[in-house]
């Protein structure tokens, strides 16, 4: 009587149990389980999904790009190779925590950074956790969860496994020196150029195929 009784119930067990509430709440409300396929950035995504499989003590990655870049689609799509590599090795996915720029406006206070810090730490106690920020830019909490996390767990020496994870579409002001600099926390950039023209038609003709059987709605 405990079986899923769909594909959808499966997917939604899969997410609770890796600990991606967002994606669990994303599937209780959507009505269709197939969207069109990610196409390209065969390189980044490889290089993405093996940072996800090796993050060991405190990691630090931005994925730079111009907006519409696909950088959502690609961590997205990195995500899911590193829980089906991990699920067939028998290991635990990392847990993924994101604190989303849409939910916060003006100035975080203390407690919500601290509060913030706390829930990623409590996370990461028995398994490794992913942290991911699309606002540094402009969200103060963001900012200082992402400062707060680094003076915590200094590179090298953490005990615990968090890897910090960053949507952005210019990295040049965490490269000054009041941010640390490359100097003082190194970290891995993964830059998205423009798509090839090869690319571009892989990705129309994957979006038209998906529309013609009814899998997404082109708007």
């Amino acid at each position: 009587q405990h079986r899923p009784s769909s594909a959808h119930a499966v997917l939604t067990e899969l997410a609770r149990l890796a600990g991606d509430h967002e994606r669990v709440a994303a599937l209780m409300e959507t009505r269709t389980l197939v969207r069109a396929a990610f196409v390209g950035r065969k390189e980044e995504r490889r290089e993405l999904s093996e940072l996800f499989d090796n993050v060991e003590g405190m990691q630090i990655v931005f994925v730079e790009g111009i907006a519409g870049s696909g950088k959502s689609r690609l961590i997205e799509a990195a995500l899911s190779d590193h829980r089906l590599s991990a699920t067939t090795q028998g290991r635990l996915p990392l847990a993924l925590h994101r604190l989303s720029s849409v939910e916060h406006q003006g100035k975080a206070s203390d407690e919500d950074v601290i509060s913030a810090c706390e829930n990623v730490e409590s996370a990461a106690v028995d398994r490794g956790v992913l942290v991911h920020f699309d606002g540094l830019d402009a969200d103060d909490l963001q900012r200082r969860v992402f400062d707060g996390l680094i003076q915590t767990h200094s590179i090298g020496s953490s005990r615990q496994n968090i890897c910090l994870l960053v949507e952005t579409r210019q990295l040049g002001a965490w490269e000054e020196p009041e941010h640390g600099g490359r100097d003082r926390h190194h970290y891995t950039v993964l830059g998205l150029g423009p798509l090839s023209q090869t690319e571009v038609e892989a990705m129309i003709a994957s979006m038209t195929g998906a529309a013609e059987k009814g899998q997404i709605e082109v708007i």
